[in-house]
């Protein structure tokens, strides 16, 4: 049995990408050409947004760690073949000594030996430190880009250039309209042909927007069950890979997968030939739904 989840659409942030002249009395900082903070709002100080983290084989929880967040403000996202994750922050404004604010999420990192700052911003928070403070050298303090809107209804999304990425292909997956992602950040697509990898981008999305792509709706929706074969569930969980767990219950596990280009949770049933299991999985079988589909045995 499979639940299709729905994706968002990404719209535009009304915000502006600033230059940035470091004043803040800190440690080290990570000052690059790659991103620039956005400029705090005057109505808002705090907000939830996303940062996209590349994945580099960490397990959920060792993710969450990185974050100081739960596993369950971490969703799962497939890009080029890879599983890459969205994480669920509180973002805030700060301020510098000359009173500008710029936007940022903190976390808290406890430095292995031989590790630098620059080798922990790109192997554990995709490239988005902009500077780390923190007067005990193992324990740090790094400070990532993020953004706000005073739209509570939308949030931006911030994201780490990859290799083979494009303006249009980052605006298709996270569901943005390409002029929308340029004008957000012109400080780095003044030629949009050209984009190197690590360039930090925002991306702003529009909460509980239904995605309407039509390619979508012919392979998924319709009034009838869609069928789907046990081979493209096991390719699309990994054939049911711990780390694409995201809940369990008294028969069965639920996963994340990618099916069709569409978000799934697919739920593994576990027989244990009781009258209550055989119930449960009578009702599930009996469901009829745009949003449910059947498997093939």
């Amino acid at each position: 049995m499979l639940i299709m989840a729905s994706s968002t659409h990404f719209l535009y942030l009304t915000f502006f990408i600033s230059s940035f002249t470091q004043v803040f009395p800190l440690n080290e900082v990570m000052k690059s050409s790659l991103m620039y903070p956005l400029t705090c709002s005057d109505y808002t100080h705090t907000c939830d947004s996303y940062l996209y983290h590349i994945s580099k084989g960490h397990k959920l929880d060792e993710i969450a760690s990185f974050y100081s967040v739960n596993t369950s403000r971490i969703t799962p996202v497939n890009h080029q073949s890879n599983l890459d994750y969205l994480v669920s922050v509180r973002c805030a404004c700060e301020k510098d000594n000359n009173g500008n604010g710029y936007y940022f999420y903190d976390s808290v990192y406890k430095r292995k030996p031989g590790e630098g700052v620059r080798y922990i911003s790109d192997e554990y928070y995709s490239g988005q430190v902009w500077y780390v403070s923190g007067e005990d050298e193992e324990q740090l303090t790094l400070h990532l880009v993020c953004g706000c809107l005073d739209d509570e209804s939308r949030k931006v999304v911030t994201y780490t250039i990859q290799a083979q990425d494009t303006l249009l292909g980052i605006s298709q997956l996270l569901s943005a309209k390409e002029n929308e992602v340029e004008n957000l950040n012109k400080a780095l697509t003044q030629d949009p042909n050209y984009m190197d990898i690590g360039w930090v981008l925002f991306v702003p999305q529009e909460n509980n927007k239904i995605r309407t792509s039509k390619k979508s709706a012919s392979n998924i929706e319709s009034e009838k069950p869609v069928i789907i074969s046990l081979e493209e569930i096991e390719q699309a969980t990994n054939s049911f890979d711990e780390d694409r767990k995201i809940g369990e219950g008294g028969y069965g596990s639920v996963y994340f997968g990618i099916i069709r280009q569409r978000e799934a949770a697919i739920k593994k049933m576990r027989s244990n030939k009781s009258k209550e299991f055989f119930a449960e999985l009578k009702v599930l079988c009996r469901i009829h739904h745009n949003n449910v589909v059947r498997t093939l045995y």
